[in-house]
């Protein structure tokens, strides 16, 4: 009688411990289901619908030069989301000492250069001057239409971000395709010990829809 006992006994705590191994089982497999679920959904990923961060009634849009059917485009329907200030400035307008302080450029600030006629000036000292002035102050710069790639090869030229370049010396472009829409900005971070830098973000967009192009500028400023 006794032994028969204990045999029972050791048959009870045998199912108990399966009981336990399911249940944990079951638990560790609910907890890595909901991190997937956490990580493939906002603010993890970065839909396209997110709000702009910036009130576009506060933004200043100086467009910069001549213009194209993209530029004029984007410059609409910027207008249609409720920019309020668009001003024009004529390329020979930045060959001043003081240009940056007349146009009061700040982080604010959105700059637009038709593509093909910073292309032209690419090595131009005072065009360099002005996207050093502009970009420490924070004023977010793109250019539209045209040879776009040039762009980024004018800010390598200023000091503001140097473009890397292979063991043959060759320039790493990072829009070397020429989307019809590229950016650049300064962005501010601190490290751990609470001292500021400065990081680049660069932007572009080679759709043609000028709404997806605008929306997408939007959410970048």
């Amino acid at each position: 009688m006794q032994l028969l006992d204990v045999r029972c006994e050791a048959q009870r705590m045998k199912k108990l411990r399966k009981v336990g191994l399911l249940i944990l089982s079951t638990i560790l497999l609910l907890l890595v289901v909901g991190f997937f679920a956490l990580t493939s959904t906002p603010p993890f990923n970065k839909s396209a619908g997110t709000p702009t961060q910036i009130n576009l009634k506060n933004l200043t849009v100086w467009h910069i030069g001549s213009s194209n059917f993209i530029l004029d485009k984007v410059l609409e329907r910027m207008q249609l989301l409720g920019v309020l200030q668009v001003k024009h400035s004529e390329m020979q307008e930045l060959f001043s000492n003081d240009t940056s302080m007349s146009m009061n450029v700040n982080e604010l600030s959105l700059v637009i250069f038709d593509g093909d006629q910073i292309s032209e000036r690419v090595d131009n000292p005072e065009i360099h001057r002005f996207l050093r002035e502009a970009s420490y102050k924070r004023a977010k710069l793109t250019a539209i239409g045209g040879l776009t790639s040039k762009f980024f090869e004018a800010l390598d030229g200023a000091g503001v971000n140097e473009l890397g370049r292979d063991e043959a010396g060759t320039v790493r472009n990072p829009v070397y395709f020429n989307p019809p829409l590229v950016g650049f900005k300064l962005e501010q971070a601190s490290t751990p010990d609470g001292h500021p830098y400065f990081y680049p973000s660069i932007f572009s967009r080679s759709t043609g829809n000028v709404d997806a192009m605008v929306q997408a500028l939007i959410n970048w400023l």
